[in-house]
């Protein structure tokens, strides 16, 4: 996924609307290819790297760019209509696909459903997914709406970090086993570190308008 940030600033750049286009930079550039540099050393030593992950991973990333530039694109002309219905929206629209992959691949769903929720934990396991899952997809749209998708891509990256730790600290992942694997982390939360920084030396500074009776009586102290 770290390599979705600078496919996400070159497409941004180049075929969305010129108010949506992003600011190509050096700075950004070098942060970017920092995220990249950093996913590579990673896989290189990473011991659980294979070429179906390898697979896997092209098929989310071929997935994942055309749907969050559409999100990006069709949030920014409809900030009138309220997120929650462009959730129920967005998971109407991905009911279908995903009924249709469950069907071709779980022959035996609803029978393990049952004994799913026959256990407690995995129960309360399922039911906390759902409302993680939920707030996750909330939280997606308003930030796309609000910034680009390669910003939101760097956020979503940075935040799976936590991820990496929680695995060794829960599931003893061997992350630590190879010094490749950890510098690639490092480098990569160092380039989307970077990266958020440029981005917020960009933005402007928001404009306030102050009431005119208020204006008038600092220019009036001022005489």
């Amino acid at each position: 996924m770290n390599l979705c940030p600078a496919m996400f600033l070159l497409l941004e750049s180049l075929i969305m609307p010129a108010h949506l286009q992003q600011k190509v930079s050096r700075a950004k550039v070098l942060s970017l290819g920092a995220m990249v540099l950093g996913a590579g050393m990673f896989a290189i030593q990473y011991p659980n790297f294979t070429w179906e992950g390898i697979v896997a991973a092209t098929v989310l990333i071929s997935v994942v760019i055309p749907y969050r530039l559409v999100q990006r694109f069709a949030l920014s002309g409809s900030r009138d209509l309220p997120v929650p219905f462009l959730c129920v929206f967005d998971g109407a629209l991905l009911a279908a696909p995903s009924a249709t992959i469950m069907e071709l691949n779980l022959d035996t769903f609803w029978a393990m459903w049952a004994a799913w929720f026959q256990i407690p934990y995995i129960t309360a396991a399922l039911l906390m997914s759902i409302v993680c899952f939920s707030a996750l997809h909330f939280s997606t749209l308003y930030v796309l709406r609000e910034t680009s998708a390669t910003s939101f891509q760097v956020y979503y990256n940075m935040a799976n970090f936590v991820l990496v730790l929680l695995g060794v600290v829960l599931y003893n992942d061997r992350v630590l086993d190879g010094p490749l694997v950890m510098g690639g982390i490092i480098v990569s939360l160092a380039g989307g570190v970077s990266y958020a920084m440029c981005s917020e030396a960009e933005e402007p500074a928001p404009k306030i308008d102050l009431p005119v009776k208020l204006m008038d009586g600092a220019t009036a102290q001022a005489d």
